[in-house]
């Protein structure tokens, strides 16, 4: 029997479907591909030229490489704030979702990063994971059919993920 996903329906992150597969082993092993086998992009070089931040330089460089960004290997972010100021993702360009607190600057202090974006996979990093969380019922009685919700970062469309999903799947199979 081939895995396929049917009924998709998106909900902003959030991704719901039904998964046809032969029992509990497929379904995770496409809950693991998913999580670690699919590419997606993300920042992962940051330069600092200025950090009035209370954070350090390393910490500053984490928070930003785990905020969920849409672009293609190359692309260039900056983020350039004057304070008294709460830096958030929404002053990141190419970030997909809102609101992630990075830093906080007091008066008269700036932060000025340039952030550039490359390609990998969760297995790599948690920051190319393109979900956070997949859940599915976890009774089963010789089900061949499971109703799946997942909860995307929002990097990639969900027929993306579910397509690139499924191509490791049977690459693999």
């Amino acid at each position: 029997m081939q895995t396929t996903i049917q009924e998709v329906v998106e909900r902003g992150t959030e991704i719901s479907f039904k998964v046809i597969c032969p029992n509990l082993q497929v379904l995770n092993r496409l809950r693991r591909i998913m999580m670690s086998a699919v590419s997606t992009s993300a920042v992962n070089s940051v330069e600092i030229f200025e950090n009035g931040s209370e954070l350090s330089d390393e910490q500053l460089s984490d928070r930003i490489q785990l905020v969920p960004v849409r672009g293609e290997p190359g692309d260039v972010f900056s983020l350039i704030v004057e304070g008294p100021a709460v830096v958030t993702s929404d002053s990141l360009k190419g970030a997909t979702v809102s609101g992630i607190i990075i830093c906080k600057l007091g008066p008269e202090r700036r932060l000025n990063i340039r952030a550039t974006v490359e390609t990998g996979t969760g297995a790599q990093h948690a920051k190319w994971s393109p979900i956070s969380a997949f859940c599915y019922p976890s009774e089963l009685n010789n089900v061949t059919t499971f109703d799946c919700t997942v909860r995307t970062t929002g990097v990639l469309p969900a027929t993306t993920l579910i397509e690139r999903t499924l191509d490791a799947l049977h690459a693999t199979s």
